[in-house]
């Protein structure tokens, strides 16, 4: 399935928001006695004290194994897998509450980059790194991105970062001999295929009110040069004429200009990527690299046989990127901690992470399992993906501040009033820069 990877992505609105703002004022003072301390690490434990065990699991919906590899882990372990997807604003919605009252919510549950900070320091997961192999630990590429005053709470499971996907039959459609480079070379191509008529909304892009919408913003903040944080988090994103300005105020003219559909407004992340898939658009820049593989499955896809990536363009040629990887993670409040350890320990295995990419296009994070799929030429469009590794820079240069969720549905959220009329570029990136000196009063 293809994926929007990220932020944390959730839908702040009525009872939702009270809910998780009531669940975030409370981690401040209880969270199953643990909240502001680091838990104890996680250790594994011999095969006959967990056999017969059933774990639970959370994950977003591209994280759903085929039951035929959970079988397997079964098999090997004695440890049975309950497996439950729900959509990502959701899953974090429900970590913050149930690890605020200190209610057993999961074993396993989706850890995304941009929660470590929070749920590390609060104390809601166990740190995972005495638990895995030494082999394991060292050969994950996206390790620093889990980890939070030295505790590594997550074992990455999908080593994501954008790039763009387009549909090669729509460009040879529209005359166009190859993917954009540069930004104005992709509004040149788009316009081009509405013309004629390829495609009526060419560019999937989120312009929800949820934390989706951010993601696609710093994306194309630092794909044109630009950052959204400078020094002690500051927000540099207010200043006038900066590149975060330019890019929000492209993404505003695409829509106004009806290169992007009206639904973008309102379209769940997941919902948005399957525009792609279903070849509704023929241009998404939040792209990852397990989008061919999913385009190349026609259980998945419309456009078999039609997809392309492209390197993130930018002023003069290719920009940057960023990343976005997802772990696995080990609530505080599990009591099957060991039995969860051993179906970590199983995923992050090469010949498993293989399998997973090879039936759900999740990109590995082990560098084993990576250097076997290169070797054996089983990624799509590799060269595109090497290629684009290059040009990943940090999201944000002193690490990911801990209110660094508040501030991604306060983006999103004005993101979509300026799209829908209500704020102007300027005004939404000034009450932003409010709010975000206001996170970083409260944290100091």
């Amino acid at each position: 399935m293809m994926k929007r990877s990220g932020s944390f992505r959730r839908s702040m609105g009525g009872l939702a928001a009270i809910g998780l703002a009531g669940a975030v004022m409370l981690a401040g003072c209880t969270s199953n006695g643990t909240t502001g301390s680091a838990a104890s690490p996680v250790t594994s434990a011999p095969a006959s004290a967990i056999r017969g065990q059933t774990i639970s699991v959370l994950l977003p919906p591209w994280g759903q194994v085929p039951q035929s590899l959970l079988n397997q882990f079964t098999a090997q372990t004695g440890v049975h897998v309950n497996l439950q997807t729900g959509s990502f604003d959701a899953i974090h919605q429900r970590i913050a509450i149930a690890s605020a009252g200190g209610t057993p919510l999961a074993d396993v549950t989706e850890m995304d980059w941009s929660w470590v900070g929070q749920f590390g320091g609060a104390g809601w997961y166990v740190p995972l790194q005495n638990g895995l192999s030494p082999s394991t630990v060292s050969g994950m590429v996206n390790r620093g991105d889990f980890e939070y005053h030295g505790q590594l709470y997550g074992a990455c499971y999908s080593n994501d970062y954008r790039l763009g996907d387009y549909n090669t039959k729509d460009f040879a459609r529209a005359g166009i001999t190859g993917p954009p480079t540069t930004f104005n070379q992709l509004v040149t191509d788009l316009e081009a295929i509405k013309a004629k008529g390829v495609a009526q909304y060419p560019l999937d892009l989120e312009l929800s009110a949820r934390a989706g919408t951010t993601d696609s913003w710093m994306a194309i903040t630092h794909a044109m040069g630009g950052q959204i944080l400078g020094a002690g988090d500051a927000p540099v994103f207010a200043k006038p004429g900066s590149i975060a300005e330019k890019a929000l105020t492209f993404e505003i003219d695409a829509y106004r200009h009806q290169l992007v559909s009206p639904a973008a407004l309102s379209l769940s992340s997941t919902t948005s990527g399957q525009q792609f898939l279903s070849g509704a658009v023929s241009v998404a820049l939040d792209g990852g690299p397990g989008d061919l593989k999913a385009a190349a499955n026609p259980s998945l896809s419309n456009i078999v046989g039609s997809a392309g990536q492209f390197l993130m363009p930018g002023t003069n040629g290719p920009g940057n990127t960023i990343g976005l990887p997802e772990a696995l993670g080990i609530m505080s409040t599990s009591q099957h901690k060991a039995a969860a350890l051993a179906f970590i320990r199983w995923w992050t295995k090469p010949s498993t992470e293989v399998s997973i990419y090879n039936q759900l296009g999740l990109y590995p994070c082990g560098k084993a399992a990576l250097g076997m799929l290169q070797a054996s030429g089983q990624i799509l469009g590799g060269s595109t993906l090497q290629a684009e590794v290059a040009h990943i820079v940090p999201t944000f240069s002193g690490g990911t501040p801990p209110w660094f969720s508040t501030f991604s549905t306060d983006a999103a959220t004005d993101i979509n009033a300026v799209a829908e009329g209500s704020l102007t570029v300027t005004s939404a990136l000034a009450h932003l820069a409010k709010q975000v000196n206001s996170l970083r009063q409260g944290s100091s």
